[in-house]
């Protein structure tokens, strides 16, 4: 089973792609916006129409993103558990008694000890 740490490495690489791809369709978008406007003059009515479109686009696709973020899942109520040697925990049978563990919610970090 992959760990944890793997997996929001994975996610954040998958996020950073995705963002730069978005960033990449945006300028393109725009380019095309431009040469429209280049083409047809347009009057007020028409540009904030084409404006809360494409504010609205963004905000669905900042979305998107922001609900694929590991932090997200921890705002939700989980808690990721590392041991002393910052592996993420997945089982409890490998955990010995008094063991230190650190639980990582989405507002900060507790240590911890198995009982």
């Amino acid at each position: 089973m992959p760990s944890p740490h793997g997996l929001i490495a994975a996610r954040h690489g998958r996020v950073a792609v995705a963002a730069e791809g978005l960033r990449g369709g945006l300028r393109q978008a725009l380019r095309g916006s431009a040469e429209a406007m280049r083409r047809r003059p347009l009057g007020a009515a028409p540009l904030q129409g084409m404006l809360r479109e494409r504010r609205a686009m963004l905000d669905g696709l900042a979305a998107r993103l922001e609900s694929v973020s590991p932090m997200r899942v921890l705002a939700r109520g989980y808690v990721l558990v590392r041991d002393e040697a910052d592996h993420a925990v997945t089982a409890s049978m490998p955990l010995a008694s008094g063991q230190r563990l650190r639980l990582v919610f989405a507002d900060g970090e507790r240590e911890v000890g198995v009982l």
